[in-house]
């Protein structure tokens, strides 16, 4: 037969080809796993009796629980255990291949027998059913470096925020916590109690009655009358969740107005629910969490899928708490740096970025320069090759491609053209704009003001509610007078206009194109185009004046 099919290669390759096509059909159709469930499913019946002995919990609980699940079908055997700390579980375990999912529905329709002979303290917190067995699939420990994170912190983290989201995998079936999350803590003194004639069910009874969600309903809901417009909902206090607020809580008051409150016969704390449960790692309080594998669930399925249910930061910083303002600053410093590392990986150079600020929306070009002590606030759109000089503030403010801020400049609703610059110490308030290739010196201050392209305005001017036209230079010392104290009034100036320097100029006021200012003049009128201005008073020189001389 070999030689048969050495003889033949092609014939033995076409057969080959065949097969493994016929494998790779197959491949769709072949079952999961090699062996079929042989292991019992199994339905567990966890309750809490809080403040209880074992032999108390077996007596008044699991034994109850028992006496009801009778008459279930494929049922094999059940098994129950007690402990110290309140708690109890019922384990039924089914004939192979029972559906779990009936046999659950089975032990819930009797667990409802057995619910009214349960105390009232297991029925308060509830009787859980759930699919599987007792024994854990994977334990995690959980702890915190910060020595000021109590255990009692990681096992309310825990039940807070990972219980019900590691729940919700496919194929988990029970999540355990090895902690205690916060509770409200009443300690009783007696003593207090025999002065005051209560009991403790009196406590009980009146914080029950006072820890109320109440719906308070609406003002003006229908019916209504044929008038009515408005309708409100009224808002009424919650239950109760601070310190203070229990310890206000009213157990008697006497005729004459005396009350007795909560306070007054017992010590109120936020505490742990359980202090019977303690874990340590390394010395390090935490808390654990076991979970338990539902039945005919995949092992390693399910713990792939707890990768996706939990996360784990990459940096500390991320899970610092800000509890005091140190903290507080750690927090805001470390999140500057990480801005300015995603800024400088889009391309921007930062001379120091431990000494640069972002407090807002900000977007910037490639190529921008950003010197030390930098703070960009609110919206701040910056293109590209900008060079922003040390000490600046930029707060909603635009600067246009090839715009230069100088040292010490601070801009508030400002518009930078394309290739303008201003500063150093220059201050540019809201409604300032710069056309393409204008300049604003040292100690310039724009409200309002409109400079067109290539104008200029070197150094100590002031210019509010103005309009530049192109090409103009205003003259160190110029000042726009446009306030008379109730109304705000407009400057003009046309193109190609020259101030003189120490020049004021008193709004409402139009300046045509090419006009000029003699220096240290004061114009109060409209000035024609081709025209040059002079408003200065006469001096006058007197003899003999001597200056006055304090007493």
């Amino acid at each position: 037969m070999a030689h048969f099919f050495i003889n033949r290669p092609i014939f033995a390759w076409v057969i080959a080809i065949v097969i493994m096509l016929g494998g790779g059909l197959a491949l769709q159709t072949l079952p999961i796993e090699q062996y079929p469930d042989i292991a019992p499913p199994q339905v567990s019946i966890s309750a809490t009796y809080t403040g209880a002995s074992a032999e108390t919990v077996d007596s008044s609980v699991s034994q109850v629980i028992e006496q009801q699940l009778k008459g279930i079908d494929n049922l094999l055997y059940m098994s129950s255990t007690s402990d110290a700390a309140g708690s109890s579980r019922t384990t039924l375990t089914f004939l192979p291949g029972t559906n779990v999912d009936l046999a659950q529905m089975q032990v819930q329709n009797k667990l409802q027998q057995a619910m009214s002979r349960l105390p009232p303290a297991v029925q308060s917190r509830g009787v859980t059913v759930t699919k599987g067995g007792s024994d854990y699939m994977i334990v995690y420990h959980f702890t915190s470096s910060d020595p000021d994170v109590s255990a009692v912190d990681v096992g309310d983290f825990l039940t807070s925020n990972l219980v019900d989201v590691i729940g919700r995998v496919d194929g988990v079936g029970e999540v355990q916590v090895f902690g205690t999350n916060y509770a409200m803590r009443i300690w009783m003194d007696p003593a207090k109690l025999e002065k005051y004639a209560l009991m403790p069910s009196d406590i009980a009874s009146a914080i029950q009655a006072q820890n109320t969600q109440v719906s308070a309903g609406k003002l003006g809901d229908l019916p209504a009358l044929p008038d009515q417009q408005l309708n409100a909902t009224i808002t009424a206090r919650s239950k109760l969740q601070t310190v203070e607020q229990f310890e206000n809580v009213l157990l008697k008051s006497a005729p004459d107005g005396a009350v007795v409150l909560l306070k007054d016969v017992a010590r109120v704390e936020l505490g742990s629910d359980n202090a019977n449960a303690a874990s340590l790692r390394n010395g390090m309080p935490g808390a654990g969490l076991g979970i338990i594998l539902a039945d005919g669930a995949n092992a390693m399925a399910v713990a792939d899928g707890l990768v996706v249910a939990t996360e784990q930061a990459n940096d500390e910083m991320e899970v610092l708490g800000a509890n005091d303002r140190m903290q507080l600053a750690q927090l805001e410093r470390h999140y500057q740096y990480r801005a300015a590392r995603r800024l400088m990986a889009q391309g921007v150079t930062l001379r120091d970025p431990a000494r640069f600020d972002v407090r807002g929306e900000v977007t910037v070009g490639r190529d921008v320069l950003i010197d030390v002590n930098v703070i960009l606030e609110g919206r701040v759109l910056i293109e590209d090759n900008v060079q922003i000089g040390p000490n600046c503030v930029i707060k909603d403010s635009i600067l246009r491609q090839g715009a230069q801020v100088k040292a010490n400049s601070h801009l508030d609703g400002a518009e930078l053209g394309e290739g303008s610059d201003c500063g150093p110490f220059a201050r540019l308030r809201p409604g300032s704009v710069l056309g393409a290739k204008a300049h604003v010196g040292n100690f310039v201050e724009l409200k309002n003001a409109q400079l067109g392209e290539g104008a200029k305005a070197g150094h100590l001017s002031y210019l509010g509610d103005a309009v530049i036209g192109a090409r103009s230079n205003i003259g160190a010392g110029t000042i726009t007078c446009n306030y008379d104290g109730a109304n705000k009034f407009k400057t003009v100036m046309g193109e190609d206009v020259f101030i003189g320097s120490n020049s004021s100029l008193v709004a409402p006021l139009v300046l045509g194109d090419k006009t000029t200012t003699g220096a240290g003049s004061v114009i109060t009128s409209d000035v024609p185009a081709n025209t040059l201005a002079v408003g200065r008073a006469k001096q006058r020189n007197i003899d003999g004046w001597k200056r006055p001389t304090k007493k």
